[in-house]
């Protein structure tokens, strides 16, 4: 399976996780306590050697990642510098949010 399409597996299998979460509050606890425990329970695989944490938006408060310092590969074929190790995801924010510029 390529890359891309574990990573669709992923996405779509964690945007599962909650909208069940959205339903039912027992569950939102659970992924909040134990997010790795709960991917595995759904068949989503967290790399070995990652912690995932989730934490809860409000209305009011946005956690925004802070993403690692990319680091510096150079390719040993061509010997030039290329970017590696990071990676971002971005926030959907709701119509009201973004109504105010």
């Amino acid at each position: 399976m390529s890359s891309e399409l574990q990573e669709r597996k992923f996405w779509d299998g964690y945007s599962a996780l909650v909208k069940k979460a959205w339903q039912d509050e027992d569950f939102k606890q659970r992924l909040l306590a134990d997010p790795e425990g709960v991917f595995n329970e759904h068949n989503l695989k967290v790399p070995d050697g990652m912690k995932v944490r989730i934490m809860e938006d409000k209305a009011n408060l946005r956690h925004l990642p802070l993403p690692p310092k990319p680091t510096l590969e150079e390719k040993p074929s061509e010997k030039e510098m290329v970017t590696a190790g990071s990676w971002f995801c971005c926030h959907t924010w709701g119509s009201e949010e973004t109504s105010h510029g």
